[in-house]
């Protein structure tokens, strides 16, 4: 049972991370859990699991290219990477502490960079593109919600 709660917590996380366009870690949460089901790594079993698997959850798939709260217009070139930080610096250790031996002085985060041009993010401050009209699209969204599960508390 240890395992099934593993491979849905990474589920999550993978669903999370494609929700919020962090595709390559959605992959890597996904492949984790791929790498639960068959233990030590055997590339030909993996393989063949994918190239067995892969045509059903593919046609259940339907690519969605935009956030669903910018406007209609909004354009950016963005991508995710894991960003190495070094944090001994900040944790008041000194280099030999066993913490350090053990885990390391480097951490990584889940970063997000945005290639755009200075007239593409213009045009993305105006109108329907602007990050004010973003963040209502956001709170109607999230007010709907709310309002959705009141309504269902309310009707007990």
């Amino acid at each position: 049972m240890p395992e099934a709660r593993k491979a849905l917590a990474l589920y999550r996380e993978g669903r999370n991370a494609e929700q919020n366009y962090f595709i390559s870690y959605a992959i890597l949460s996904y492949y984790k859990i791929i790498e639960l089901k068959f233990g030590e790594f055997d590339g030909r079993k993996v393989r063949a699991w994918i190239k067995a698997n892969y045509p059903a959850v593919a046609a259940d798939k339907k690519p969605t290219m935009q956030n669903e709260f910018s406007g209609p217009g909004y354009r950016v070139i963005n991508f995710v990477a894991d960003l190495p930080v070094r944090i001994d610096k900040y944790l008041c250790r000194t280099p030999d502490d066993p913490l350090f031996v053990e885990n390391g002085t480097v951490v990584f985060v889940l970063t997000e960079f945005q290639i755009i041009d200075a007239r593409q993010a213009e045009a993305n401050e105006r109108g329907e593109n602007s990050h004010e009209k973003y963040k209502e699209r956001q709170f109607a969204r999230v007010k709907a919600r709310l309002m959705h599960g009141m309504k269902d508390e309310g009707s007990d």
